[in-house]
């Protein structure tokens, strides 16, 4: 039987909705870059890694563009396993009947920039919603003309006052940041049916695994932070189920006081131990498990099972059933 190990992932997710023009916001002194304004400062999310947490938000004005300038709390690790996302949408004729109606504003346009800890896969673009298609327009590429820090603790992204239709009365926008790392590359596992017979109890505690040994052992990668990083898989079953233990190098964290941080584990199995059928790209992938864990570990956890309705090549699942 064969297993996959697709990626085990986590991000944090802060998000802010600020209802007024940005001359009149009252916030908090911090250092800022010279002719900026602030016009956000979050509460500290996830102390654990501070690559991870958004510090401020500032804006400047010219006479024919706006400059967004995000920092971070720290400078983000140099590899595309690290990744920040951020959507900063805008609602520039200050009218939540115009637009995309979410976060309660009429979105008119609204930026999107991804960028890896390496640089190597980023991009920053700009849509405009029309309203003849009811739909989103790819605007303009923003990264030509975006500024990185070398350590990526902070980027700066112009946007053409007149491509978004901007008024000097101010806009309403919502922010939208991911920052999460990829912390175990695909991985085969190959596992036989009753090689690891064990009553299992899944409760979290590895008691019952008795001193069964790893099925794969994973060598420190110094992820940031630790509670991410894999260092071991176990794999059991007995007349029912197949069972996975995931261990990891730092203690997980319970909650944080803002946002969520969630983890999650893609297994792709092989039932039927053939390559000519199920998912190609994954081994013949017959099924696969999809498990999310979030901050509050014991409240949410859910595990989905997919089943491959595929010819072999497209990425065609059908969900079969979730257990909490």
């Amino acid at each position: 039987m064969g297993e996959k190990i697709k990626s085990f992932e986590a991000w944090l997710l802060v998000s802010m909705l600020i209802l007024a023009g940005f001359l009149t916001i009252l916030l908090p002194t911090v250092s800022q870059p010279q002719g900026y304004t602030l016009i956000y400062a979050p509460p500290r999310a996830y102390n654990a890694s501070d690559w991870m947490d958004i510090k401020a938000v500032y804006i400047k004005e010219t006479q024919d563009k706006l400059y967004f300038y995000i920092e971070y709390y720290a400078p983000m690790p140099n590899s595309s396993e690290y990744i920040h996302n951020l959507f900063l949408y805008m609602d520039t004729d200050r009218n939540p009947q115009t637009g995309s109606l979410a976060y309660n504003i009429g979105i008119d346009s609204y930026i999107n920039i991804r960028i890896t800890g390496n640089n190597d896969s980023s991009w920053a673009n700009l849509y405009k919603w029309d309203p003849t298609a009811n739909g989103w327009k790819n605007l303009r590429d923003l990264k030509p003309d975006m500024k990185l820090a070398p350590s990526l603790s902070y980027w700066e992204v112009p946007i053409n006052k007149e491509d978004i239709a901007y008024s000097p009365t101010g806009m309403d926008f919502y922010i939208s940041a991911y920052s999460y790392v990829l912390t175990i590359t695909a991985t085969k596992i190959t596992y036989t049916i009753g090689s690891n017979n064990r009553q299992i109890t899944v409760d979290g505690y590895p008691g019952d695994w008795g001193t069964a040994t790893p099925t794969l052992s994973l060598k420190p990668r110094g992820i940031n932070p630790p509670e991410l990083e894999i260092s071991a898989i176990y794999l059991a079953n007995d007349a029912e189920n197949l069972y996975v233990r995931v261990d990891t190098r730092g203690k997980p964290t319970q909650s944080i006081p803002t946002g969520t941080l969630n983890r999650e584990l893609y297994i792709y199995i092989d039932t039927d131990n053939s390559n000519r059928t199920g998912y190609k790209t994954y081994s013949g992938a017959d099924y696969y498990a999809y498990a999310i864990l979030n901050t509050q570990i014991l409240k949410y956890p859910n595990i989905y099972y997919y089943k491959y309705t595929g010819t072999g090549t497209d990425s065609k699942w059908q969900q079969v059933s979730s257990t909490p």
